[in-house]
């Protein structure tokens, strides 16, 4: 088994447990997920590859930090030194104006706000020629093909399903 974090400094063991997510189960029983520092920069490296992130991106944190996507989004695009949007809370009303404001190129959305960006047309339309969103991560929970379908043929951005490390 793996070993409880330990100070020793500014050395850290790979092995030890970073920390404990819980997770509803979306693909099998509810659970804590022990992640140690290593599976978080592996998990980082391995979503940076997946999405082509790059240094020219700007990933706009839309989930809590402590939520498992967030974070490893977050590793992932600083690990390819690109930058974090982050704003106070999510908001749906505001989410196309944020992200043209800041010229945000990626992030990652769960179903229910796939499902709460589909009535924000008005939004999108106003904020559309500053938009720079290539694709947007979702995950976390079952995925409807119907309403990823009608974002990406209403926004024309690319909608990505994936799971985390926790699952």
């Amino acid at each position: 088994g793996q070993k409880m974090s330990k100070s020793r400094g500014n050395v850290v063991d790979p092995d030890e447990y970073a920390f404990m997510l819980y997770t509803s189960g979306t693909t099998a029983f509810p659970k804590g997920a022990m992640l140690s520092f290593d599976n978080l920069f592996h998990g980082a490296i391995q979503v940076s590859d997946w999405f082509k992130i790059e240094k020219s991106d700007k990933f706009y944190v839309v989930l809590p930090l402590h939520h498992i996507n967030s974070t490893v989004f977050s590793l992932a695009t600083i690990l390819k030194n690109g930058s974090l949007v982050i704003t106070p809370k999510y908001s749906k009303s505001n989410f196309f104006k944020h992200a043209a404001e800041t010229s945000a190129t990626m992030s990652s959305i769960v179903p229910t706000i796939n499902l709460d960006l589909l009535e924000e047309e008005e939004s999108f339309k106003k904020y559309s020629s500053k938009i720079k969103l290539r694709r947007i991560q979702i995950g976390s929970a079952p995925v409807s093909a119907k309403n990823a379908s009608e974002f990406v043929e209403k926004y024309k951005i690319p909608l990505i399903q994936g799971y985390g490390s926790t699952e």
